[in-house]
């Protein structure tokens, strides 16, 4: 026998034959043992390697339970890229197109807030104008006491509160004067001097304020203040505020002449207050009709995204029944076979 060969089992490099100790065991009653032995060594390998697969099978029921268990939860069969990569990817570039659709509508929403805004303003204006035609018109035609100063008074509020609708905001912009920091128009006695008064010096009326309303699309939401204020009085430009001082000043020196000539530009001012409004109005429309696309296909792609990533309930519910029952008939296995020893198989 060899220096490293094992006592009783076969000479390596003698196939086929047997030591002198593996003949002895062969022939003698330590052959039943050495049965015992491989039968016990082959028990606790296959013994082991089943615990292991049984212990394997209930770390996975139990994921599958934990997942189909967030999934009825959450509604939801798509928690994670690794549930279906093309699902996932799918509802990605649903989502995306989404927030891009949520974008252009919260865009749409403020042009037309702001074109709602600009209306009002001007439709201010054009009733302050109309009634400052009106004493004009009563002045010339001897209906108005030229001793009365009510209707000069009243001209001077007039002449404020329409300072005031040209300088109205929306959301810290000013609706006549976009790029503007300041008001576009200054009824202060420090700007009297102005030549252009009560245009503030340094107004930029020809300012443009866009929103993004689609893939491609922008829309301006402002109107131009230049072309809503200033008049071309003879060649000579000046804003329509400053026919309202002039009108004022004719009516209260009686000046028949200079109120009729003022009247003019005051029907001028008047058409472009009423230009403008058409023109907010035609956009708004036109928004108007844009957000209802749009909401049109934000539930197209909700209603794709719900069939992409939404659980079927029953579905669910049932594979989970399913796991559950599997998990506990797994558990039971378990505890069987913790009960068990290799005094059993000897």
């Amino acid at each position: 026998m060899g220096k490293d060969q094992a006592p009783g089992l076969p000479n390596p490099s003698h196939p086929g034959r047997c030591s002198s100790r593996c003949i002895i065991i062969a022939n003698g009653s330590g052959y039943d043992a050495f049965l015992k032995m491989l039968k016990g060594y082959a028990m606790r390998v296959s013994f082991a390697s089943t615990y292991t697969r049984t212990t394997a099978g209930l770390n996975r029921l139990n994921v599958d339970i934990e997942r189909l268990s967030s999934s009825a939860s959450s509604g939801k069969r798509l928690l994670r890229p690794a549930d279906d990569p093309m699902g996932w990817a799918k509802s990605m570039d649903l989502k995306q197109g989404i927030r891009e659709l949520g974008s252009f509508s919260k865009n749409i929403e403020f042009a037309l807030h702001f074109g709602q805004a600009t209306e009002d303003a001007l439709s201010r204006l054009s009733d302050l104008f109309v009634r400052a035609k009106e004493i004009a018109v009563g002045s010339v035609n001897g209906s108005v006491n030229p001793e009365d100063t009510a209707y000069v008074k009243e001209m001077d509020q007039i002449f404020d509160e329409a300072v005031s609708a040209a300088n109205e905001k929306y959301q810290g912009r000013y609706l006549f004067a976009v790029d503007s920091g300041t008001a576009p128009f200054d009824a202060q006695d420090a700007n009297a001097g102005h030549a252009d008064f009560p245009l503030a010096d340094g107004s930029d009326l020809d300012g443009a304020l866009t929103v993004r309303v689609g893939k491609s699309t922008d829309q301006t939401v402002n109107v131009n203040g230049r072309e809503t204020f200033l008049l071309d009085a003879g060649g000579e430009e000046k804003n329509s505020l400053q026919h309202l001082v002039s009108l004022r000043k004719a009516i209260e020196a009686h000046d028949t002449q200079a109120i009729e000539k003022e009247m003019g530009y005051i029907d001028i001012a008047l058409e472009n207050f009423s230009n403008q409004t058409s023109q907010v109005g035609i956009r708004m429309s036109g928004l108007e009709r844009r957000q209802s696309a749009l909401d049109a296909m934000e539930i197209q792609q909700t209603s794709l995204l719900s069939e992409v990533e939404d659980a079927d309930l029953v579905e669910i519910v049932t594979q989970l029944q399913q796991k559950q029952t599997s998990f506990e008939a797994a558990l039971r296995v378990t505890a069987m076979m913790d009960g068990i020893n290799l005094a059993h198989f000897l």
